[in-house]
């Protein structure tokens, strides 16, 4: 039950946790004291999580209004989001120190060579790669093809704040215009904005991706090499998943960087979901296995048991037919309209 499942399981299986509620409901004394020692115990969290600096959590115990201000209404961001808007130092920090990375990702083949070797002895260290596969990238990092993957993917992490820039802009024009030139009320006008903002945040092309889709054709044009772009290209185009093109792309000459590249983004990258009371904790655990130990077991089960031509050929009618199966579910269950 969201939000208020912990809170029904204490209740039914917690004396203690009844006992305190009932004397909190009683006695105005010890509803102060209570609220005073959860809010202690939320800022050591926020403090341990990085959303408050030591000055702010100190100053933020003998402030409750203020507190409960930034719990209620940022209270819920990710951590370094909740700190970046009432901390301007710290987001001006946390800004230049990522346009400096950057810039030299961009301009630097040393400084992209070195966060490779960091990011290979992370996923080492984590048991994502072998020895054999560690020494193997390691020996590789001056390869023409990895160095023009780590050209390429500095791009795309230019791209990443393009689609929330345009989504802002754009909320904000459509909230304007509904306020000042049609002269709507305030809420009609916030509801304007917000389903614009939503919509370009949810749609499968957004603006993000779509500058990374072209950078790829242009790269495809300059070089006039399609073999070493044709499955970044279409894949760079659809949002989020976009910026899994160039490790998609890496899979045909070095399988094992592709695989631990995709599976550390997707798993690093969902972790600020929040599922059943854990950081992301079940959900990361599935996009591990879709992105890593599922590849990880295709690939040794086909090196034991080549796979037959004709099993090739089921597969692929079971991945056409599969969306053509999934939208008929949906339209039979309401969920969508189908015309014709």
């Amino acid at each position: 039950m969201p939000l208020l499942g912990r809170f029904v399981l204490k209740m039914w299986g917690h004396a203690q946790q009844r006992a305190h509620v009932w004397r909190a409901l009683t006695s105005w004394d010890y509803l102060l004291r209570a609220m005073r020692g959860a809010r202690l115990e939320t800022l050591i969290t926020w403090h341990r999580q990085g959303r408050a600096s030591d000055e702010r959590t100190l100053r933020l115990v003998h402030r409750p209004v203020r507190y409960w201000l930034q719990r209620i209404l940022i209270g819920w961001l990710p951590p370094h989001w909740h700190r970046a808007c009432v901390e301007p130092r710290y987001a001006w920090e946390r800004l230049r120190a990522r346009a400096r990375f950057l810039l030299q990702f961009l301009g630097r083949p040393e400084f992209r060579e070195q966060w490779l070797l960091e990011q290979v002895h992370l996923g080492h260290a984590e048991g994502m790669l072998t020895d054999a596969e560690a020494d193997k990238i390691a020996h590789q990092v001056r390869d023409p093809y990895i160095q023009k993957y780590l050209r390429c993917l500095a791009v795309h992490l230019c791209t990443l704040p393009i689609t929330q820039v345009v989504m802002v802009i754009a909320g904000a024009a459509v909230g304007a215009y509904f306020l000042l030139v049609r002269g709507a009320p305030w809420a009609e006008a916030v509801l304007a904005g917000s389903g614009v903002a939503a919509a370009i945040q949810l749609a499968p092309v957004s603006p993000g991706s779509m500058a990374r889709g072209l950078f790829v054709l242009y790269m495809m044009v300059r070089e006039r090499d399609i073999r070493n772009y044709y499955i970044a290209a279409p894949v760079s185009f659809i949002h989020v998943i976009g910026y899994l093109a160039f490790p998609l792309q890496m899979v045909a000459h070095d399988p094992a960087l592709a695989r631990f590249m995709a599976g550390r983004w997707a798993t690093s990258a969902v972790r600020v979901v929040p599922v059943f009371g854990e950081r992301g904790g079940l959900l990361e655990h599935i996009v591990f296995d879709t992105f890593f130990n599922l590849p990880l077991s295709l690939k040794r089960r086909f090196k034991s048991q080549p796979i037959s031509t004709a099993a090739c050929v089921l597969a692929m009618l079971a991945l056409l037919v599969y969306p053509v199966l999934v939208i008929l579910t949906l339209a039979q269950a309401g969920w969508i309209h189908l015309r014709g």
